[in-house]
């Protein structure tokens, strides 16, 4: 209701999240460990599980809708189970013994939210902004358009997000490779770049470009290296 869903609506909310809310946990895991296996080393793995998600989605979302003829509930459960099998392969590598991060008892440590604050914040701060963004705007457009507008408007963000998303891809997997190469004072191989993110070629030079530097939100006047940056001091 505080979101807006009333009438027609209404009643194909509550069954979206009677099928949806039992995976609420694989939707956190696996977001997560698709972060990690990349930092990990294995980023082919990362997408290609991300893909086979969405191909699982495709196809249990028509067999739950046009062969079980489960309705909505059915869509929602289909889209729970591809992000359980995500969640599954993922494990599987965790658990394998190709891993180089592994699970540990965890111990809170309080002291190294110091770091992670001051660094998480902004990013935090923005992910907060999108999601109040997108309330307002289903607030304002049910009341000025009705359902219809708010539907079209759905199309509409999530031709948005692909586009979004994608440029994120380009920034977020070029960034550590610039990130390193500049902390070793080393060229950025044309071909690693390509291959990171396919981003757009970048300068090899001992010293980085306007662009790459750009990427730190530093200016070139910037000589230490955004990696030692983020170090203490006695590294």
């Amino acid at each position: 209701m505080l979101l807006g869903a009333k009438g027609v609506t209404y009643q194909y909310t509550i069954d979206y999240l009677r099928g949806l809310a039992p995976f609420a946990l694989c939707f956190i895991i696996s977001y997560n460990m698709e972060v990690l296996i990349k930092t990990d080393g294995y980023p082919r793995l990362a997408i290609l599980t991300v893909i086979t998600g969405c191909l699982a989605n495709c196809v249990l979302d028509y067999i739950a809708i046009f062969v079980l003829d489960l309705g909505v509930w059915g869509a929602a459960f289909a889209t729970g189970l591809s992000q359980l099998l995500t969640c599954i392969i993922y494990l599987r590598h965790f658990l394998g013994g190709h891993n180089t991060f592994h699970f540990v008892k965890f111990r809170m440590d309080w002291s190294i939210y110091k770091r992670l604050i001051p660094l998480g914040f902004a990013d935090g701060v923005t992910e907060l902004c999108n999601g109040v963004m997108i309330f307002l705007f289903n607030r304002v457009i049910l009341r000025c358009l009705g359902d219809d507008g708010l539907v079209s408007y759905t199309i509409i963000a999530y031709v948005n997000t692909l586009i979004v998303n994608t440029m994120l891809g380009i920034s977020q997997g070029s960034q550590p490779l610039v990130s390193y190469h500049y902390a070793n004072q080393i060229p950025v191989p044309p071909t690693a770049a390509a291959n990171s993110s396919s981003a757009p070629a970048w300068n090899a030079s001992p010293r980085p470009t306007e662009m790459e530097i750009a990427a730190f939100g530093r200016s070139t006047a910037v000589r230490k290296p955004p990696m030692r940056m983020l170090l203490p001091s006695s590294m």
